[in-house]
């Protein structure tokens, strides 16, 4: 009963189409991300959570789709670009 008070709350907050459902979703994740590597200071938190979430889903979904990885990725990639570029490059 509480999972699926969960699942409808998800449901209403994630965009209607699915290419968005999966850009939406990688951002979540990697703001996840990138405040552990706040916290933790390793790097690679701020791309993992997007790239495996997205390949897990891939792996485990019907008919796996190649452009559902890259959008829900692609944010994670930037992000990752961006503070390689503006943080770590000083």
């Amino acid at each position: 009963m509480e999972n699926s008070k969960i699942l409808n709350l998800v449901e209403r907050l994630t965009p209607p189409t699915d290419k968005l459902k999966h850009f939406y979703w990688g951002t979540l994740l990697t703001v996840f991300g990138t405040m552990l590597y706040l916290i933790f200071g390793i790097f690679a938190f701020i791309y993992a959570p997007a790239l495996i979430m997205a390949s897990l889903k891939e792996l485990l979904d019907k008919k796996p789709s190649f452009m559902d990885w890259f959008w829900t990725s692609i944010i994670a990639i930037i992000t990752t670009l961006l503070f390689a570029i503006f943080v770590l490059w000083k």
